[in-house]
């Protein structure tokens, strides 16, 4: 999709410096909206906060703005020493959604259905199967592009680690695990907006007092209730990820701010989500085991042999039968009512190979290179190929179907009947049965995993 970023995370000194009264971000009725989403899948204009007042948000901004400079000038801090660690600070208790703005309320269900892959991705990483990750296993998670769409910097992998691994035995427990997640895709998918706004005016200055804290997270929170407690507790998990007094980067304030944005609490998935999940989550699978694109990935095995040879079969094999028969028998020679099935038979095997040679292709360079203009010329080919050859199939079944084997030719006969009849039947069985069969079988899947998510998710703070 257009909105996956392929780069890293922006950071304040790139992209919160807007101006308050931009345009892009409040509507002329006052509606605050995020200028733009890394969320993927998200339209970033529907991806934004709610109605809050516009000169509200840029009286509490002015005011962080100032006593970012008010800090700049006051007495030097002291050392970094007595600095707080991430194990011993105790997690606050999970905002119930009543006290969270529409774009924080937005993020948490997006992650529901990230929630959902956990268990699979955790099995996919956990390589001793004991449903606990190591370092190395949850660092790999991290560095998962597929699952996250940004890269992670060795800085960010070690405040992810802290935030994890509280009771610092080096192995992560499932709760953790989905804690931290949250904290990431939070650091990665937090709207731009008002909360980029905020984010910008307490980046790279002396570290705010609770109450500048306080005034940003309500602009972050669409003027939500936020308690003070909250604000102190990003400011000391800033200070447990290196921040000191007398700075804090880009880097820690927004990995101390993802702590708190997502920490909601979870609510079911509902069924339309789900249902879309399962939709999606299905295809991924069924691409992931294309057996062209396994094959440029060195994946070889006995299944991917076997599809392999299928695919040599419908595309190479048949069409060579096909304008083998269509070259060496003549229906024109029988009394038959369709003189030019052979002929019928003959082309509809070289559209064939090359809508074979077509797939391929696509297969290939989407596997192989990022360049889109050779993706879309392949997309393009195919789907001319793709149309051509249903022409021939209408042609060629309406002429099977008004004809038999004792006028045109037994061979000539069977064949067209297979290819225009027998294939088509077993591509629509695969289509119709096949692949709604999936779709359920991941959509009840996915809502056990949810289920048990309710469980988990809700209990992973302390008391």
């Amino acid at each position: 999709p257009a909105s996956k970023s392929h780069g890293r995370v922006p950071l304040a000194e790139d992209m919160y410096q807007q101006d308050s009264d931009d345009p892009n971000i409040v509507t002329e009725s006052g509606r605050s909206r995020s200028a733009g989403s890394r969320e993927p899948g998200v339209d970033a204009e529907r991806d934004g906060e709610g109605v809050v007042d516009h000169s509200l948000i840029v009286q509490r901004l002015g005011k962080v703005r100032e006593s970012r400079q008010e800090v700049r000038r006051g007495d030097p801090p002291g050392d970094a020493s007595g600095r707080p660690s991430v194990g011993d600070l105790e997690r606050l208790p999970q905002a119930p959604q009543w006290k969270c703005g529409e774009a924080r309320l937005k993020l948490r269900q997006s992650y529901n259905r990230k929630e959902i892959d956990v268990a699979s991705l955790m099995r996919k990483f956990d390589t001793n199967n004991d449903w606990k990750l190591e370092q190395d296993e949850f660092l790999s998670l991290l560095q998962d592009y597929n699952s996250w769409y940004s890269h992670i910097n060795k800085d960010e992998v070690e405040m992810v680690l802290q935030l994890a691994d509280l009771d610092h035995d080096d192995c992560i427990e499932p709760n953790e695990v989905l804690y931290a997640l949250r904290v990431w895709y939070a650091y990665v998918n937090m709207p731009r907006g008002t909360v980029g706004q905020a984010l910008g005016a307490l980046s790279d200055c002396a570290l705010p007092p609770p109450e500048v804290l306080k005034e940003a997270m309500l602009v972050m929170n669409e003027e939500h209730p936020v308690d003070l407690e909250e604000a102190e507790y990003v400011r000391h998990i800033a200070l447990a990820l290196g921040a000191t007094e007398q700075k804090v980067n880009a880097h820690q304030m927004r990995m101390a701010i993802s702590a708190w944005y997502l920490h909601i609490e979870r609510k079911e998935t509902g069924h339309g989500e789900l249902v879309k999940h399962a939709i999606g989550s299905t295809h991924e699978r069924l691409c992931l085991q294309n057996p062209i694109q396994k094959c440029v990935r060195g994946e070889w095995d006995v299944v991917t042999l076997w599809l392999n040879g299928m695919f040599a079969v419908v595309w190479m094999l048949v069409p060579l039968l096909c304008i083998w028969a269509g070259s060496h028998i003549n229906t024109e020679e029988y009394p038959c009512e369709r003189p030019m099935l052979s002929m019928m038979i003959g082309v509809t095997g070289y559209v064939a190979i090359i809508h074979g040679a077509g797939v391929f292709w696509l297969t290939a360079s989407w596997e192989c290179t990022a360049v889109k203009k050779c993706r879309l010329a392949a997309g393009i080919s195919l789907l001319v190929v793709s149309l051509i050859l249903v022409i021939f199939w209408v042609m060629g079944l309406w002429q099977i179907s008004t004809t038999n084997p004792s006028r045109c030719g037994f061979m000539i006969y069977e064949l067209g009947h297979f290819v225009w009849i027998g294939l088509p039947a077993l591509c629509s069985v695969f289509l119709f049965c096949c692949i709604p069969c999936i779709y359920c079988h991941e959509y009840f899947k996915h809502k056990s995993t949810d289920h048990e998510l309710m469980g988990l998710g809700n209990d992973s703070s302390p008391e």
